[in-house]
């Protein structure tokens, strides 16, 4: 573990190197979000479809998610689209009228391209944005995936990203601080937007499964199918890092293999306050 480990820090501090020059610090933006929401939601016209947003930390089980969902007859997967923070990210203001609001959602509707039912929308790092998504998409439903404060931070730091957007993942310190700020703007989302947020909590999705499943479907207002209690048969292609594990049937998986580097994890366990 110790050879291991050297060497996976090894290459973490290669790659934050590659981004330091970054911001990757959200307190700014919790600042303003929480200075701008709630807001009053304008008057839309009906939507094509009903989006499902699923998201929280990367690794926290958004793909498991989406599998348990996708699996019914209704429902479409559409995998980590960038559509929406692309809309947010071209605003020219901070102040929100009618007509930005109205164009995020006409935008975002027009991206997708889908025509009736459900459509499931995994970016993790949605999370920012739930007060957007609860303006701009009263109808939308929110899956916020939840899973222990270590095990999603270990599984994130030793994972090799191929994409942009996860350059807090590199150093511990930077990791389980974002881990912080996630966890203060989903509690400030939840509380503005009570009962508007399905938290789904990984440990109690394995150990329970079924119950689990029922009462997210409970949420989401759809009669739930067999298909969806049996996510590892659903044959949508898999392009994120779970993309083997989600092939597997549910089962109790080990979420303290942390504990073998505890030692090395120090700087972690300190910020997030394990």
């Amino acid at each position: 573990f110790n050879k291991a480990f050297k060497y996976l820090e090894k290459g973490n501090r290669l790659r934050d190197n590659l981004v330091s020059n970054r911001d990757i610090r959200e307190d700014k933006l919790i600042k303003r979000l929480r200075e701008t929401f709630p807001i009053s939601i304008p008057t839309y016209k009906k939507s094509p479809f009903t989006p499902i947003f699923i998201v929280g930390m990367p690794r926290s089980g958004t793909s498991l998610i989406e599998q348990i969902i996708s699996n019914h007859s209704q429902v479409a997967a559409k995998g980590e689209l960038p559509y929406l923070e692309k809309e947010i990210m071209s605003l020219q203001s901070g102040n929100l009228t009618d007509k930005e609001l109205n164009n995020i959602r006409v935008n975002y509707f027009n991206s997708v391209d889908v025509d009736g039912g459900y459509v499931t929308d995994k970016m993790p790092l949605n999370f920012r944005w739930v007060g957007f998504i609860k303006t701009c998409f009263p109808e939308a439903k929110i899956i916020h995936c939840q899973k222990d404060a270590m095990s999603v931070c270990w599984s994130i730091y030793k994972q090799n990203w191929l994409e942009n957007g996860n350059e807090f993942s590199y150093d511990l310190v930077k990791l389980g601080e974002f881990y912080n700020q996630q966890k203060e703007i989903m509690n400030f989302w939840k509380a503005i937007y009570p009962n508007s947020i399905f938290t789904a909590n990984h440990k109690e999705l394995t150990n329970n499964s079924n119950k689990t499943i029922n009462k997210l479907f409970e949420y989401l207002g759809i009669d739930i199918e067999d298909d969806c209690l049996k996510p590892h048969l659903n044959k949508n292609k898999m392009v994120t890092a779970s993309k083997g594990q989600v092939k597997s049937p549910i089962y109790k998986k080990k979420c303290d293999t942390w504990l073998n580097y505890k030692e090395h994890l120090k700087p972690l366990v300190e910020v997030v306050g394990v």
